[in-house]
C-alpha cells in the first residue's frame, strides 16, 4: 500500500483484512493480495490504533473525538454524525455500548446505535488496553491498581470473532478432524 501520508499508528486485523489509519485522516481497509478494498476519510488526525469489533471501526482522533464506522464499506455509523469528544482512547465493545477512556481518566459508556453517552464513571484511570478480542475492560490506575470491567448482566465475555471460523472443517461446517500424533516410547532428545 503507498498510502501517500504517514502512517503513524499500529494496523489491527479484521477478518481477512487489515484496517490501518493515516496521520492525514484516512481509514483503509486492505485485504492482502487483493489491495485497498475501502477508503474514508475523517478530515481530522489519527495517531491512535482503531478499534475494529462487532462489524465496526472505532477510532480517536487526536482531538479527541470518537468515530464510528462500518468494517465492510467504510461508512460512518448511523447516529454518529457528532461525534463524542473528550476520548482519549476506545477500550471495548459490547452488542449495544462502545467504552472509551476519556482525557480526565474516566470511563465512558457510549451507546453504539446512537453515538450518545450514556455515562462517566472512575477516575484516574491513565492507563488502558484496547480490547479487541472480547468485551471485557483492562484499566490501571495511577496507584497500580489493575481492574477488569464487565457491562452488567454479561456474565461470559462476548468475544468478536471466533477461532473456530478459522479452523479447517469437513465441507459440512464440522470440524476437520486430525490424526491424533503417535506416540513414542524413546525419550525426546535435547
Amino acid at each position: 500500500l503507498e498510502a501517500q501520508t504517514q502512517i503513524i499508528s499500529a494496523p489491527v486485523a479484521y477478518k481477512d483484512s487489515f484496517i490501518v489509519c493515516s496521520r492525514s485522516g484516512e481509514i483503509f481497509s486492505i485485504k492482502p493480495g487483493s489491495g485497498i478494498t475501502w477508503m474514508t476519510s475523517t478530515s481530522a488526525v489519527l495517531y491512535e490504533r482503531p478499534l475494529a469489533a462487532q462489524d465496526a471501526i472505532f477510532v480517536v482522533t487526536d482531538a479527541g473525538h470518537v468515530r464510528g464506522y462500518h468494517a465492510l464499506t467504510g461508512n460512518l455509523l448511523p447516529g454518529w454524525e457528532s461525534t463524542v469528544s473528550l476520548a482519549e482512547q476506545v477500550l471495548a465493545v459490547s452488542n449495544d455500548r462502545v467504552y472509551v477512556r476519556s482525557i480526565s481518566g474516566k470511563l465512558v459508556a457510549i451507546e453504539k446505535d446512537t453515538g450518545k453517552v450514556l455515562g462517566m464513571a472512575g477516575d484516574n484511570l491513565r492507563h488502558s488496553l484496547s480490547n479487541p478480542v472480547t468485551d471485557r475492560i483492562y484499566v490501571v490506575s495511577d496507584s497500580g491498581t489493575l481492574q477488569c470491567f464487565v457491562q452488567k448482566g454479561l456474565n461470559s465475555p462476548l468475544i468478536h470473532e471466533s477461532l473456530a471460523a478459522h479452523e479447517p472443517t469437513d465441507g459440512k461446517g464440522k470440524p476437520k478432524a486430525e490424526a491424533a500424533p503417535k506416540a513414542t516410547t524413546e525419550p525426546a532428545e535435547g
